[in-house]
């Protein structure tokens, strides 16, 4: 990225926190045109700025325009997953991350959002897989507990309570997981009520990430 793109995008995110969003949108562009191996990002961002202002058709068709140029960029993938997802198309949302995953099986966040996608719809199998993959890859120790944690509500849901436990004791065997992930994962084989959320380990507030 030369100094003029990197200008550009600075002053996008200027007008972003000032909310002059089509100022925003324009220097995105301009940063396109300066510097194309950046298009995957700003693309995005101007995906997110136009979902914002309820173009969401036009939105959609800028993430599609970074997957032409780079259909073999995972993250492309996951950025048009994303922003499906926002506007309510979870069916396609499921099927871009899925594509993204075909592309790169160990990125972490297309399996943990897709995971997150297939347990609202009720597709707990395969939710669990991906949880499976995704607890290997996670970076500490209650980010790793939080997906434990859901795979064994995926399994309980898929009538495995005998798997779903098994699940929740590695948890509690975790040397490296928070002491209050350890008290839901008992409380949750002793089958009292949960309340493991995602705020207490400091994930984003994302709504796909709800179950």
């Amino acid at each position: 990225m030369d100094d003029q793109s990197e200008a550009l995008v600075l002053e996008a995110i200027r007008m972003e926190c000032l909310c002059n969003t089509q100022a925003a949108i324009d220097c995105y562009r301009r940063a396109v045109e300066h510097a194309p191996e950046m298009s995957d990002y700003c693309r995005f961002k101007i995906a997110s700025l136009l979902v914002d202002q309820g173009e969401t058709e036009a939105a959609i068709a800028e993430c599609q325009i970074a997957v032409r140029i780079a259909p073999n960029d995972p993250g492309v993938c996951r950025d048009l997953a994303s922003i499906l997802s926002q506007i309510g198309r979870v069916k396609d949302a499921v099927e871009a991350y899925r594509m993204a995953l075909r592309l790169e099986p160990g990125d972490f966040e297309a399996l943990r959002s897709l995971s997150a996608l297939l347990l609202n719809l009720g597709e707990f199998l395969e939710a669990a897989e991906l949880l499976r993959a995704a607890v290997g890859y996670a970076e500490d120790g209650a980010t790793a507990a939080l997906l434990q944690f859901k795979l064994g509500c995926a399994l309980m849901h898929s009538g495995m309570q005998k798997e779903a436990n098994d699940a929740w004791t590695v948890i509690v065997e975790m040397a490296e997981a928070p002491t209050w992930a350890q008290e839901q994962a008992r409380a949750a084989i002793s089958g009292w009520p949960m309340a493991f959320t995602e705020d207490e380990v400091g994930l984003e507030n994302d709504p796909q990430q709800t179950f």
